[in-house]
């Protein structure tokens, strides 16, 4: 039976079933970045080389650079716009309840 070893920082761990090495990638006990050798295997390579061990998530393109300060600002922006908006109507309720307490009327 293969045995399956994976080192992180330098230290190996294993060895591992089959099952019992695609158990640990599902949870996570695995990342993609530990080195991982198969017993057959003269040398570590990258989890991520091994065909099939991680899910494939799709990975999103890179944002434009500067991107994410632009999408921040704007998200500042959106935030202040609102509290304004919110802070005007409160004031507006204000003084038309200001009005009626007082009998005002047009």
């Amino acid at each position: 039976m293969t045995q399956w070893y994976y080192r992180r920082h330098g230290r190996q761990r294993g060895p591992y079933s089959p099952k019992q090495f695609k158990q640990l990638a599902v949870t996570g006990a695995i990342q993609p970045t530990d080195e991982i050798r198969k017993g057959d295997m003269d040398e570590w390579v990258p989890g991520t080389k091994i065909e099939g061990l991680f899910p494939r998530t799709p990975v999103a393109p890179p944002l434009p650079r500067g991107t994410g300060d632009a999408t921040r600002m704007w998200a500042r922006t959106k935030a202040l716009a609102v509290r304004g908006m919110l802070i005007v109507a409160a004031v507006g309720l204000a003084i038309v309840g200001l009005g009626i307490a007082l009998g005002w009327r047009h």
